[in-house]
């Protein structure tokens, strides 16, 4: 996004396909320039081979006039690591899809995500994990923070066929509603067929604990400074997680502002 008056539309298409044997690192970054409207249509395709290893962060911090709506579609190859960390900070609407398809043996899926629904921000995550091959797993963590009257939505699926024997997946939802006037919608689902496998899920609303708080004040730190440690420890979590030291930094810059601004 780039200017103040007009209004822009863009539309990447994103295709990366990592050859037998690669280690690859992507980074996706969208940021508005200006304080201008603009409306984001973004798809990337990930196709890893096999034996490959995919590290995949995608960060959204566009202004609060942006409307933001991406798509990531990933296929897997037989041996290949694929990891996927998706942040969303920015935009009055933002809406995150994942597809991740399982097409051979012994893949392994790590899923996480952050998103922070503040003012009127609605931060969407629709994710599909699809097991189609025996002896593979995932892990998926996504944690959202709500305050003011943002919202976060949260629909996670993972499908484990009748082929698709000695599965091992998770799947956790964390959230953490600051307001009253905030609203977190979750929704983890496991559709299982197959009988030999290993599979759990959960999802977690909750404020912040008094007593976590109480212990910090009992430590020598004042109220809204332990809110603020407790309130950036769920968000670092995730962070800590991203590739880059500077990108770690910045983003970790931008959740104490946020933090800040809430208390």
């Amino acid at each position: 996004s780039r200017s103040p008056i007009e209004p822009l539309v863009p539309t990447p298409l994103f295709g990366v396909r990592a050859e037998t044997g690669s280690n690859i690192t992507l980074i996706e970054d969208y940021v508005s320039l200006g304080e201008g409207s603009s409306f984001t249509n973004a798809v990337t395709e990930v196709v890893l081979g096999e034996n490959t290893v995919v590290n995949h962060s995608r960060i959204q911090r566009e202004n609060a006039q942006a409307v933001h709506i991406g798509k990531t579609a990933v296929i897997q190859a037989r041996d290949s690591r694929y990891c996927n960390i998706a942040v969303q900070l920015g935009g009055g609407l933002s809406r995150h899809n994942l597809e991740v398809h399982h097409q051979g043996t012994q893949v392994q899926s790590n899923v996480y995500g952050l998103a922070i629904a503040a003012a009127d921000q609605l931060m969407d995550t629709h994710s599909n994990i699809q097991y189609n091959e025996p002896h593979c797993q995932s892990n998926q963590l996504y944690k959202a923070i709500a305050t003011d009257r943002g919202r976060s939505v949260f629909n996670g699926r993972i499908n484990v066929p009748q082929k698709a024997q000695q599965t091992n997946a998770t799947q956790l939802n964390r959230n953490l509603l600051l307001s009253h006037r905030a609203r977190i919608d979750t929704k983890p689902q496991l559709e299982i067929v197959a009988d030999n496998v290993k599979c759990t899920h959960g999802a977690t609303v909750s404020q912040l604990e008094d007593n976590q708080v109480f212990y910090l004040q009992s430590r020598g730190i004042d109220r809204v400074s332990a809110q603020k440690l407790l309130i950036e420890a769920f968000a670092l979590e995730i962070l800590h997680k991203l590739p880059s030291e500077h990108l770690r930094q910045t983003l970790a810059t931008s959740v104490m502002r946020l933090t800040e601004e809430v208390l």
